[in-house]
């Protein structure tokens, strides 16, 4: 029975053909069925095209269908949209050179832009340009013309760039009706073959020349009548017809009838096709007839198995379509499109079916060999041996025949044609002319051991080493000899290398060991691989023609080289195997190494990368259950049937198409249909920087999603591939500004990779990143950071004009006071001093003595207020002393004088200043002392000096009246000196504060060190 395995794998169709077509004959094609719950439009398709990107085009009589192997696409007539396509059932597709698609509807043509996603519809129109629906079917586009079918007009041609028609038969008597392949055309020789209600029209356009063939009158050029349903040509030079007569030839102006015996009043061929140099035939009743046209016989007749999922859906098939990979396109009205296709062109399994009842039966396969005549012989675990040939799977061993009740471990063809057959109740031997069976059995210690065989090897004629659970037995000449301890236990696995007589055999959960063997004796070596159990070998020669042996394990794949006895390398699950447990191990013809395991098929590439075949993924195989056919075919037994690869035919029939069917820019449709070269250049801006392609691998034969990977390419320096996943999907989000050239490709269900394919675009910088930008914004700088330094130096300018003013204001004050001071107190004094000496020269001395003791005390005090002006005015020697020093001794003098008793306190830990901050922290300081002196009425005051981290605290206080209301408001005003002590204040960045009550002033100056040390080059 042949059914689908996971949706879609696909299997061997075993079809016994009637013997009124041919005897002998194994057929094999698998199915695949799409449907409307695929998304096809609806089930009736009666026009295939395969374009130049590798998609599918169906039409329908609901629209238009696109196929990727995965998706369709679906194009409808909508009223509400002038861009869709045109109404009714579409009929006719042709593509252009330029990838746009034109097709024919019951009203008008449509073109298809694939730039766009959009459709063009062009009408017939009356004079006045009104449009008049009538029935159109596109059959040929080139890069400016559209060739059709018009009911109206006839064969029409059409110049899409001007519009201009061009009628090129007007009596075309074209009606459409149920036939699907009603004309052909050559477009080297622009010769066109049209079906008519009787017989068929040729137009040579070239030589404007009109023949009419079969219309049954005189006027014709073959004057048989016939009913003609479908025309075909391959070559154009041989014409082939299905009539009411038969299957006609048409060559040279002469045709030949070929009998195909059906029931012509019934089985009506609609559609024909050709691949493998056969032609298929579409029936209304019989599904599809492979005809060979030199032998002149059906060879095929593919039907509906109501049984077998893996057949035509339906016995009326209306279209064939054969497309690049030899795939029939098969229209199963109205239920399903069905491709067909042989085994070649996937990973085929033999299965049972319930009808037969000499199939496997859901039997284990457990051996497979091939006999001389190319047939294949299978063991299976306790149901027999089943022998496949040219007329199916036969069942000629069994228990009822003679074969025993036993599993089959191993299988071999000698060179003679007999077939040995390991079981694990003795060895078994089928003659080559397949006469009764021969038992053989094996002496040793254990015979339940010895006779447990897990392989047989020929190392000569009639000259057998038998691998058993209880040792290793020769068999020559009917006669067998123990050659190694009963006690090892063999897996079955072994190789000989006969140029180095080195004999690899594998030891049951243990080893791999090498023996020499000579033909006679057999010498240990060596043993490798320890805690292995070797499960299958086989040898292949490298790159640098060095034999490798293959060792296929419990525990990984390992490549060994027998000569220097090491590996060379090891393959497990991380590097890509199904399972860590590898059954059979198998070179192919063309570098690849396929293997099974208990998890599916593998393949090993010439890179030494594993593709995993996705079909078989979860089956479990079975060890010694293997098989490299003469044809180059490979076979895997696996618990659930047999499997067959055939890697040549498979590599060329994998897609190598992969196609870009969608960019998403930030999430939304940027470009909905195209291809990878248009793509190329795509510049974007900055702020389109998410971008998603959409891809499809156009694999038609299988149902399982590809896997998609991805690299980018950099200076020529090619990263390595990304998987991304089964979504066909592939985003890259926030891309920063540049140019990016990434590689696709898929990785399709069979393991074979799609041609890998380029694209490049460029995200554009935002505009502050741009040359011009950055231009404006370094000369806007520029000119910013001139304007500011401008400023800034204005500022200081006007800050030092300012400074400047307020010392000059603050000198002239201080003269001021200086002024005032001694004229309040200097002037005074000695004027009141002169009055006093006035009064003693007018009058007697003696009389007015008080009055010269008070002149003298007068001029006393005057000289002490000149002496103590002129100290103030005298320069302190702060290079020489320092700032508490001066202070503390000019503290001294004030104390000496009596009036006021001030106390002096130094803290912290001196840091020097430069001269001028120092001079003006002393001249704050005798400017408040002045102040107290003069207005406080104070008895004491203490001034501190206080040293810290990072500033100097100046502090002077005092016990006197404080600031009244009056007073208070000439501090923020010009009283007081305070206009001196803020310009200074000022200079030296501090922050001078004043705090007053009925008790006393408080003045508190901070200055911080930055800026007034000596090393400062800006002072203020």
């Amino acid at each position: 029975m042949m059914k689908s395995l996971r949706g879609c794998f696909c299997t061997i169709l075993l079809i016994a053909v009637s013997n009124v077509y041919s005897s002998n004959v194994l057929a094999q094609y698998s199915f695949r069925h799409l449907t409307t719950r695929d998304g096809l439009i609806q089930g009736s398709v009666y026009h295939f095209l395969e374009d130049n990107r590798g998609y599918m085009w169906m039409s329908t009589q609901a629209g238009l269908n696109r196929f990727d192997g995965r998706e369709f696409a679906s194009y409808v007539h909508d009223d509400l949209n002038a861009s869709s396509i045109s109404k009714g059932e579409v009929r006719g597709i042709a593509q252009a050179p330029n990838g746009d698609i034109w097709v024919g509807t019951e009203v008008g043509l449509s073109r298809f832009v694939a730039k766009t996603n959009r459709f063009e519809n062009h009408y017939l129109k009356t004079k006045k340009g009104k449009a008049i629906y009538s029935q159109h079917l596109a059959f040929y586009a080139d890069d400016s013309t559209v060739w059709y079918l018009n009911d109206r007009q006839g064969i029409v041609r059409m110049n899409y760039h001007s519009g201009k028609q061009t009628i090129l038969f007007a009596d075309a008597n074209f009606s459409y009706q149920f036939k699907t392949q009603i004309i052909h055309f050559d477009p080297v020789g622009q010769i066109i073959w049209l079906i008519q209600p009787t017989g068929i029209l040729k137009l040579n356009n070239r030589r404007r020349n009109i023949s009419f063939y079969f219309t049954g009158k005189t006027n014709g050029v073959l004057d048989t009548k016939l009913i003609v349903y479908g025309i075909f040509s391959k070559d154009n030079k041989t014409i082939w017809l299905s009539t009411d007569k038969g299957l006609v030839e048409l060559k040279n102006e002469a045709y030949t009838l070929h009998p195909v015996e059906i029931n012509k009043a019934d089985d009506i061929v609609f559609s024909i096709t050709m691949t493998n140099g056969h032609l298929w035939l579409s029936t209304s009743k019989r599904g599809i007839l492979v005809y060979d046209p030199v032998k002149k016989v059906v060879i095929q007749n593919i039907t509906n198995d109501p049984l077998n999922e893996n057949s035509l859906a339906v016995n009326l098939v209306s279209t064939l379509y054969t497309d690049s990979k030899g795939v029939v396109w098969a229209n199963a009205e109205p239920r399903s499109v069905d491709l067909v296709f042989t085994d070649s062109l996937t990973i085929s399994k033999y299965d049972d079916h319930v009808t037969n009842p000499q199939g496997f039966n859901k039997a284990s396969i457990r051996g497979i060999t091939q006999n001389a005549g190319g047939d294949l012989w299978v063991g299976t675990s306790g149901a027999g041996i089943r022998k496949i040939t040219k007329r199916g799977i036969e069942k000629p061993f069994d228990v009822y025949n003679g074969f025993p009740q036993a599993s089959v471990r191993n299988m071999l063809t000698d060179s003679s044609g007999n077939i040995w057959i390991s079981t694990v109740a003795g060895l078994v031997v089928i003659p080559k002319d397949e006469s009764a069976l021969k038992t053989v059995h094996f002496t040793g210690p254990d015979p339940a051991k010895s006779n447990f065989v897990r392989g047989v090897l020929q190392v000569g004629k009639d000259h057998f080493l038998i691998l058993t659970m209880g040792g290793m037995f020769r068999l020559r000449n009917g006669v067998t000899t123990l050659l190694s301890g009963s006690k090892e236990a063999y897996t079955g696995s072994v190789y000989y290398d006969l140029k180095r007589g080195e004999l690899f055999v594998g030891r049951s959960e243990r080893d791999l060991r090498c023996y020499h063997f000579d033909g006679e004796h057999l010498t240990y070596l060596y043993d490798a691989l320890p805690g292995h159990s070797i499960l299958n070998m086989t040898s292949e020669t490298d790159r640098a023609g060095k034999a490798v042996l293959w060792v296929a394990t419990d525990n990984g794949l390992i490549k060994f080289d027998p000569e220097k006895r090491k590996i060379l390398k090891s393959f497990s699950t991380r590097d890509g195997l199904p399972d860590p447990v590898v059954y059979a191990v198998i070179a192919d013809n063309a570098g690849g190494i396929w293997m099974s395991t208990n998890k599916g098929l593998a393949r090993l590439d010439s890179k030494e990368e594993f593709q995993r075949i996705r079909h078989t993924e979860g089956i479990e195989f079975n060890s010694f259950a293997s098989l490299k056919a003469r044809d180059g075919s490979i076979y895997f037994g696996s618990v659930a049937g047999l499997f067959r690869v055939m890697p040549g035919a498979l590599a060329k029939a994998s897609s190598r198409a992969l196609a870009v069917t969608g960019i998403f820019v930030n999430d939304s449709l940027y470009h909905p249909f195209s291809d990878f070269a248009e793509i190329n250049g795509l510049a974007l801006p900055a702020n389109q920087n998410n971008i998603t392609f959409q891809l499809a691998a156009l694999d038609y034969l299988s149902d399982i999603p590809a896997i998609y990977e991805y690299r980018r390419i950099e200076l020529n320096e090619k990263g390595n591939w990304a998987k991304y996943g089964p979504s066909s999907l592939i985003n890259f989000q926030n891309l920063p500004a540049g140019d990016y050239h990434y590689e696709f490709r898929a990785l399709d269900a069979n393991g074979f990779y799609t041609d890998s394919k380029a694209v490049y675009f460029f995200i554009k910088s935002p505009f502050w990143r741009t040359w011009w930008f950055i231009t404006l914004l370094f000369l806007a700088g520029a000119g910013l950071l001139y304007l500011l330094v401008r400023l800034y130096v204005n500022r200081q300018q006007a800050i030092q004009k300012e400074l400047t003013g307020r010392i000059i204001s603050a000198q002239e004050s201080e003269r001021f006071r200086l002024a005032m001071d001694i004229h309040d107190d200097v002037s005074n004094t000695l004027a009141a001093a002169k009055n006093y000496l006035h009064n003693y020269k007018k009058n007697d001395p003696q009389l007015y003595q008080k009055d010269i003791d008070l002149s003298k005390e007068l001029i006393q005090k005057a000289t002490e207020d000149l002496r103590n002006i002129t100290h103030d005015l005298m320069p302190v020697e702060f290079e020489k002393y320092s700032l508490p020093d001066v202070v503390e001794k000019r503290v001294e003098e004030w104390n000496n004088e009596g009036e006021i008793m001030f106390t002096y306190i130094f803290a912290g830990t001196y840091t020097q200043l430069n001269v001028n901050s120092e001079l003006m922290i002393y001249r704050i300081v005798t400017e408040i002392v002045q102040n107290i002196r003069k207005h406080s009425k104070a008895s004491a005051a203490i001034i501190q000096v206080i040293y810290q981290d990072q500033e100097l605290i100046l502090s002077i206080e005092d016990n006197g009246i404080g600031f009244g209301k009056k007073q208070t408001s000439r501090i923020h005003s010009q009283g007081i000196g305070l206009k001196n002590l803020n310009t200074r204040a000022e200079y030296l960045k501090a922050d001078l504060q004043f705090s007053s009550d009925q008790g006393g002033v408080l003045v508190h100056l901070i200055v911080p060190y930055a800026g007034n040390r000596p090393d400062s080059r800006y002072f203020g």
